[in-house]
């Protein structure tokens, strides 16, 4: 026990500049900063990470609903397409039953347009 207590009055009469500077500690000390710098950049980081992955999730929201819009106007212009083409053929329909009707009645074949 004398011995321990004859050490630690040593260790407490060397002045803690001299501990500082010894190699050893030099080396602790840039470690231990070397480790903070590197754990401020792994902060900046994820923070700029947690940007991105809001950016890219906002872009995936607005592609959705682009695509929906898109699908939306698809589908509009099929239908309007398949009532036009609906409507075109009911028109030829009719024109083709006129101009009958009007090549019988007479001898010359005339198209009825209405």
């Amino acid at each position: 026990m004398k011995v321990l207590s004859m050490c630690f009055s040593i260790l407490q009469s060397i002045p803690r500049k001299k501990i500082f500077q010894s190699p050893f500690m030099k080396v602790v000390n840039e470690a231990e900063m070397m480790s903070l710098n590197q754990q401020k950049r792994i902060e900046e980081l994820e923070a700029q990470l947690g940007e991105v992955e809001d950016i890219v999730r906002d872009l995936r929201a607005e592609l959705r609903e682009v695509q929906d819009e898109l699908e939306k106007l698809t589908k509009n212009s099929m239908q309007c397409s398949s009532e036009q083409k609906s409507g075109h053929d009911v028109a030829a329909s009719e024109e083709m039953s006129n101009a009958k009707t009007i090549s019988d009645f007479g001898s010359v074949a005339l198209k009825f347009c209405p």
